[in-house]
């Protein structure tokens, strides 16, 4: 066995080490540091793209030093993988114009305590929107041509966006809807007028379709509403139901409309089954297939059903989808001009089932009633009768006041907002002016306080409203 024996110097040293380590235990002094907090919340800032962003912040320090604070912010894509980051502003309100693209965002401002170089962060959300990229899209109607405006989710309202992009192609006078679609993940924005009708570049507003381009062989134009559904899409374009099919391959245009004498409502009850319509000749429900667009017989009536959609007998008045999904609202008048019905059925194409007829009792203004839009939330159905908005409660059988405008006011159209179905935009003309107005519905139907929200004026005569959502 080996001894090994070390040299007492070097034990010596040893043992001071261990002693000094020991003794040095505990031998720290602890301070507190600066805690830094903002006054910015979490909520998601809206910004168009091009714009410049304000964002003023107050900081409180709970140990202030003369050194002072850095200040940083910096702005990434909000797609889990930062490839880019850009510095807008080093002071401590942002004050940076934004040259990102349309999207979503994050947005950290650092702030670094100068004496101890600790940095405390706040994050937020930012999405950057295009000017003409999502909004409330306003069909006004002028002495010689029609215009487009939007009001966009940030309540800024950009005039004449149609005319601006187009000063050599105006839009029809008279035009009377707009609508906002999507086939196979793109969006088309279209115009009918009475004898025409205008397709728009969903960002550019550029005009680079007319009505003889949606057909293999256009009709007459005549066009009256345009309808989309599961697979395909349709118009009734002077009573007789044209259709389109996206399940081939394109080009995609409208069929020629199925022989017969008919002439259709012009009411969207679309369903993912394909159009129902309402034919006002035979007074009786017609469904369209949507691939071979033939007319089809509700051929399943039952002895026990409500009624029978074969033969109805009635005006339609009015007709659009309720809170259910399957479920279509139809508010009928007898042909002696004397009574109101409102008739349900449970919407699957040709095998729709009737659900119930219900006698109009008690309804202000309803017989004459234009102007129409059916709850997404419960079986309530909104109408204008001169400068008021009812809600009639069809379960109740009961229409009641909620909201009266200044005399003299004419509603022009009422649509819901599709994100939530709880705001409810009302398009009205006053004193020659048009006006929307917001008005935010309550779990009971009624508009939460009674009143609007928001009001944007400025307009001409307003003939329709759509949302358009971002792409």
């Amino acid at each position: 066995m080996r001894i090994i024996i070390l040299p007492v110097f070097l034990l010596t040293t040893c043992w001071l080490l261990f002693t000094g380590c020991y003794k040095d235990k505990g031998n720290y002094q602890y301070h507190d540091i600066n805690k830094i907090t903002t006054g910015l919340t979490d909520s998601t800032i809206t910004v168009f793209q091009f714009d410049t962003l304000h964002i003023n912040t107050s900081v409180l320090q709970t140990i202030p030093d003369a050194a002072g604070l850095s200040y940083e912010w910096v702005m990434y894509p909000d797609n889990g993988v930062p490839l880019t980051r850009r510095t807008l502003d080093t002071t401590r309100n942002l004050n940076a114009l934004i040259s990102e693209g349309p999207g979503a965002y994050v947005l950290n401002l650092f702030i670094t305590d100068k004496k101890t170089g600790v940095t405390t962060t706040k994050k937020l959300s930012i999405r950057v929107v295009s000017a003409l990229n999502e909004g409330w899209l306003v069909l006004e109607d002028g002495n010689t041509n029609a215009d487009v405006s939007i009001i966009t989710p940030v309540d800024s309202v950009f005039h004449h966006i149609y005319s601006k992009a187009n000063p050599k192609l105006p839009l029809p006078a008279g035009t009377h809807h707009v609508y906002v679609t999507n086939r196979r993940g793109a969006q088309n924005i279209y115009f009918l007028s009475p004898l025409s009708g205008t397709q728009v570049d969903y960002s550019t507003f550029m005009a680079f379709a007319s009505f003889k381009d949606w057909f293999f062989i256009a009709p007459a134009p005549k066009p009256q509403i345009y309808m989309t559904f599961n697979g395909g899409e349709a118009m009734i374009n002077d009573g007789k139901p044209y259709g389109l099919s996206v399940m081939v391959p394109p080009p995609y245009k409208f069929s020629l409309a199925p022989v017969g004498n008919y002439y259709m409502a012009p009411f969207d009850m679309s369903s993912i089954f394909g159009p129902t319509l309402y034919d006002t000749i035979s007074q009786r429900f017609l469904g369209q297939d949507p691939y071979s667009f033939d007319l089809i017989d509700f051929s399943n009536a039952q002895p026990g059903d409500a009624f029978n959609m074969n033969n109805v007998g009635k005006h339609l008045q009015y007709a659009e989808g309720g809170p259910r999904s399957d479920q279509t609202y139809c508010l009928f008048r007898n042909n002696k001009n004397d009574s109101l019905f409102i008739y349900s059925f449970s919407n699957a194409g040709p095998y729709s089932t009737p659900t119930a007829v219900d006698t109009v009792s008690t309804a202000p203004g309803m017989s004459t009633a234009g102007i129409f839009r059916m709850s997404a939330l419960l079986p309530h159905l909104y109408y204008a009768s001169g400068n008021k908005l009812y809600l009639y409660d069809i379960l109740a059988g009961k229409a009641r006041l909620v909201y009266s405008f200044a005399a003299g006011t004419d509603v022009r159209c009422m649509k819901l907002l599709t994100s939530d179905y709880r705001t409810l935009a009302v398009a009205t003309s006053e004193s020659g002016e048009g006006k929307v107005y917001y008005f935010p519905i309550a779990a009971t139907g009624d508009f939460q306080g009674n009143t609007y929200s928001k009001v944007f004026g400025g307009f001409g005569k307003i003939n329709d409203i759509a949302y358009k959502k971002a792409p």
